[in-house]
Formats: structure tokens, C-alpha cells, sequence
């Protein structure tokens, strides 16, 4: 016997918002990058850079055409969201360790979040 499954419109709806949220952060965060490397570009490696604030973009883009109704319904939603984060952290860890990243950068990782070596 198959036990009825119930659903949490407003669980639903915060997470088809939170997906909304997402993209608009990623695109917000690009252009607040490509804007910071721009105008910091006769330092070195801000090709780099830039194109690290691109990945966030590309994923904005693609999270936008994917169906977040299907994926907040889906078996699969606590992996779609658990690799979303794991891959905004990435991006950011891989921006924070540029050689050329002065410790007074504004997208360099906060001193205590840093190993002291």
C-alpha cells in the first residue's frame, strides 16, 4: 500500500523563489565583478577574474531555462540545491586564492576565514 504524499505549497513556493533569488544574485554578483576587474585591470591575473564572475552568470543563465517547478517536485531537489552552494563556494574559494589578490581586495576572503600559512 502507497502512503499519500503531501505537499507544502508554501515550502514549494519558497523554493521556486529561492531559485528566483539565486539568479538574481548571480547576475548581481557578476556584474559587481567584472566591474571590480575592469577597473582594476592593469593589475595582473583579472582575465581570471573576470572570467570567474562569468561561470556565476553562465549558471544564472542556465538555472533560469532550467524548469524550477520540476526540480522543487523532483526526487533530486536536495542535490540540485546542495550543488548549487557547493559550486558558489567553489567560484568564490578559486577567486580568493588568485596570486595577485592584494589582502585589501574587497573579494578576497576575510582574514579569519584563511589559513594562516
Amino acid at each position: 500500500m502507497q502512503g499519500v504524499q503531501i505537499v507544502d505549497l508554501w515550502e514549494t513556493r519558497f523554493r521556486i523563489d529561492s531559485i528566483k533569488a539565486g539568479i538574481r544574485l548571480s547576475f548581481f554578483v557578476f556584474g559587481a565583478g567584472v566591474t571590480y576587474a575592469a577597473g582594476t585591470w592593469e593589475q595582473p591575473h583579472r582575465l581570471m577574474i573576470a572570467a570567474l564572475f562569468a561561470l556565476l552568470a553562465i549558471w544564472g543563465l542556465l538555472a533560469g531555462r532550467l524548469p524550477a517547478q520540476r526540480i522543487v517536485h523532483g526526487r533530486h531537489r536536495e542535490a540540485f540545491f546542495l550543488g548549487w552552494g557547493v559550486f558558489w563556494i567553489a567560484v568564490t574559494a578559486a577567486r580568493s586564492s588568485c596570486p595577485s589578490c592584494s589582502p585589501r581586495s574587497p573579494t578576497r576572503w576575510p582574514r579569519w576565514w584563511r589559513s594562516p600559512c
